[in-house]
Order: C-alpha cells, then sequence, then structure tokens
C-alpha cells in the first residue's frame, strides 16, 4: 500500500484526505497539505521559482499541466507503483512538489527528508529493516549528487537506484566525470517552473552518455531569432513558451544547451557565452586538480563595455599568477579581466550559487 514518511512518520495516501496536520512540523503540514489538496483534486495551485536569477516568485499552474509533467516523467523513466520515490528538495518549489506528484501519479511510496546538502545522508548511520525497500528514484541539485558521491553509504544506496535526475543548473565537468563511476541511469534535466519542471533530459553516465537533451514525449520545440528555445506542449497549455536559453538545435526533438542570453558578455564587440567560458575553465582546474567553485560574468567597463570576470572560492589564491595562467591558456578575448575570491559562497535555498549576493558584495573588492 503506497504511502508518504515524512518526520518518521508514515501516511497511507487513503488517510490523508482526512488527516488533521495541527501536530506536526511546519515541513510536514505545507507537504503533506500540497499531497491533500491534489488527492483531493484540486485545480489549481501556486508554486514558486527556485530564486536562481532573483527572488522566488509565485507562479500559478493548473493541475493538468502538473499531471501532464509527471505522466511524461513516469512513462520515460518506467516509474511505478513498484518504486520508492526520495524526495530531498524543498516541496515548497517546484522541483519538490513535482516529485510528490509523480510519486501519487504512480502510487509509489515516497519518503520526504529536509532539504540538506545530502539527502540521504540518513542512509549513513542507519541500518535499513529488511522490509523497509531503499528508494529506487531521486532528484538532486548538483550540490547534492556532490556530496553523495563523497559519502560511503550514501553513493551505496544511490548506485541501486532505478534512475536519477539532477538539475536546477550546469552541471561542471568535474563532476559530471565524478558521476561515471554510477552505475544508475543518471540525467540532467532541463527545464523551469513555467514548463513544469523539466521537458528534456540527457544522460550523463554510462552507454547512453550525451551532451545533447532529448524532448519528452509530447514536447515541440523551434528556435526564435536569437537562437533561445521556445517549447509548446500540454503543460505550456499548448501555447508557444519563450525561453532565455540558447541552444543548438541537432534535431527536431534534440538540442545542446549553450547557456542563457542574458548571461552573454559583449566585450569589445565579442560575444562571449559565458557558461561555454565556465566550461573551458572548469577543464584547467581539473588539469591541475583543484575543485575550486567559481563562475564568470561580466562587470561594466569604460572601454570595452563589458569585462569578463572570474568569481571563485578559496582562501590565499594568487590571483595574479591565476589571472597569468588563465591568459595563457584561454583565448585573448576570454581571459578574465579581474579575479575576485570570495571564502565562501552563499547559496540560494534550492542549493545554487547566489551570484548576484556574490556579484553585490564584492564587485567593488
Amino acid at each position: 500500500m503506497a504511502f508518504i514518511s515524512i518526520d518518521n512518520q508514515k501516511f497511507v495516501y487513503s488517510q490523508l484526505p482526512k488527516l488533521s496536520l495541527g501536530n506536526l512540523s511546519s515541513y510536514a503540514q505545507q507537504t503533506l497539505g500540497f499531497c491533500k489538496d491534489w488527492l483531493l483534486g484540486k485545480q489549481a495551485f501556486v508554486l514558486h521559482t527556485s530564486g536562481s536569477t532573483g527572488e522566488p516568485k509565485p507562479i500559478h499552474l493548473k493541475r493538468a499541466q502538473l499531471l501532464a509533467s509527471a505522466q511524461m516523467t513516469n512513462q520515460f523513466l518506467n516509474l511505478n507503483g513498484k518504486d520508492h520515490f526520495l524526495v530531498g528538495m524543498d516541496t515548497q518549489m517546484v522541483a519538490g512538489t513535482m516529485m510528490l506528484v509523480r510519486a501519487m501519479e504512480a502510487n509509489a511510496a515516497v519518503t520526504v527528508v529536509q532539504a540538506t546538502g545530502n539527502p540521504l545522508e540518513a542512509y549513513d548511520n542507519i541500518e535499513v529493516p529488511a522490509s523497509e525497500a531503499l528508494p529506487t528514484f531521486t532528484a538532486m541539485v548538483p550540490l547534492q549528487i556532490q556530496n553523495v558521491l563523497e559519502s560511503k553509504f550514501g553513493l551505496k544506496t544511490l548506485q541501486q537506484m532505478k534512475a536519477v535526475l539532477v538539475g536546477g543548473g550546469p552541471i561542471h565537468i568535474s563532476l559530471e566525470e565524478k558521476i561515471q563511476k554510477l552505475d544508475c541511469p543518471t540525467y540532467h534535466t532541463y527545464g523551469m517552473t513555467e514548463t513544469v519542471s523539466h521537458i528534456a533530459l540527457r544522460r550523463i553516465n554510462g552507454k547512453g552518455r550525451s551532451e545533447n537533451f532529448t524532448v519528452l514525449q509530447g514536447i515541440e520545440i523551434k528556435l526564435d531569432k536569437n537562437d533561445c528555445l521556445k517549447i509548446k506542449a500540454p503543460i505550456t497549455n499548448d501555447a508557444w513558451l519563450a525561453t532565455n536559453d540558447r541552444v543548438a538545435l541537432k534535431e527536431p526533438n534534440t538540442f545542446k544547451w549553450l547557456g542563457r542570453i542574458d548571461n552573454v558578455i559583449n566585450s569589445g564587440g565579442i560575444k562571449i557565452q559565458a557558461e561555454q567560458l565556465e566550461r573551458k575553465i572548469a577543464t584547467y582546474f581539473d588539469a591541475k586538480g583543484e575543485g575550486n567553485q567559481f563562475f564568470v560574468t561580466g562587470l561594466p567597463d569604460k572601454k570595452l563595455g563589458e569585462k569578463v570576470c572570474l568569481f571563485m572560492e578559496g582562501k590565499a589564491i594568487n590571483k595574479k599568477a591565476l589571472k597569468e595562467n588563465l591568459k595563457a591558456f584561454l583565448d585573448k578575448y576570454e581571459a578574465p579581466k579581474s579575479i575576485f575570491v570570495v571564502e565562501r559562497f552563499p547559496f540560494t535555498a534550492s542549493g545554487k550559487i547566489d551570484k548576484q549576493r556574490v556579484i553585490h558584495h564584492h564587485s567593488s573588492d
């Protein structure tokens, strides 16, 4: 019998519509409150964006949109009532919410844990009873899977899963290489709140590994005049949704993600896609055996209009030497003109680097 487990308590789906939530934690109340609404057939919901490009904001979605999204993913990954979902993302955000919808629509068991840096950390410290099935499906942001890969028992739990989704942002080259030690099928997701979670997946390990995303069944895509992706599907109410993501269309249902159009740095008339430059810099750091987190952005410059700037996490970094080394490694126009070192990056509630906060506090250093 399918159930949802939260705060070490189990609730059978059929019990939820009549369940009193008053004596539960606020997180459990919010999570189970949504589940109750879904099981009672509520037709409209207010979800929240991740806040990766600003403050989290509410967005109004119809039940039919959430249902279409869940059914596409469940069908692609063959998720069903025999599976056990692990939700380690904030259930107030669209990614966490959609994990709940997928589980309920598949009539699968689901365990909800607090959104932490390692959603599998509990499995480092407890022996799971033989009668308690281990999770077979989960979704994480890149920072979470990075932490799990460094966790002995968390890694063991991950290895036996049917499928793992990684989303919420780009995956650095170094992390993608570490993911190769996973035997379980692992997918990078592409989507946004407006598309009700992901609309495309790319396999990032094993024989099916690819740099290209393949859209799920029922999704139509095309490019606008700026090579930005446009999407049409039941999840967009069958209207064309314009995105800010520049892509290279490989086939009618396959594309390579290049980066956000608002992350194009126009430096002296040369247009540089920040995400593509970050991949090149990651290659340099990997060759040096350095795992510092970093990002690239453009800041105003009187001569160039915008200059390429590198923000990186760490201590006692020789910025002058690094600047010269990158200048030798990269094309002339790609080399960072300024490097800013931050001891520790702040993160948003969804586990992404809070870039705006970093830039605001450190760009004048």
